[in-house]
This record gives C-alpha cells, sequence and structure tokens, in this order.
C-alpha cells in the first residue's frame, strides 16, 4: 500500500515538473486519465489543503 502512495507521489511532482503553473483542474483531470487511478476515483481538493 505505501508504494501506491509512493508512486502516486511521484506521479504528481513529475506533473507539475513537466508543466509548471498547473491548476487543480488540470490536475484532476490527469489524475482521471493516469493508469495509476486504478479505481477510477477523483482527486480530492483535500489532497492540497
Amino acid at each position: 500500500m505505501a508504494v501506491n502512495y509512493f508512486k502516486r507521489y511521484i506521479w504528481l511532482i513529475d506533473l507539475i515538473a513537466r508543466r509548471g503553473y498547473i491548476s487543480f483542474k488540470e490536475i484532476s483531470e490527469a489524475w482521471s486519465k493516469s493508469p495509476l487511478n486504478e479505481t477510477g476515483s477523483p482527486l480530492s481538493e483535500r489532497t492540497f489543503f
């Protein structure tokens, strides 16, 4: 389970590094298409606050 969280954090860091400024909406859209999102669950805003 910890490995999954680590992969998700790496995915997020990589996404932000590649795109520079990115809105929550854009991150959420990318997350919905990510193969790491196995359950298809939406990204919670609480992730960032």
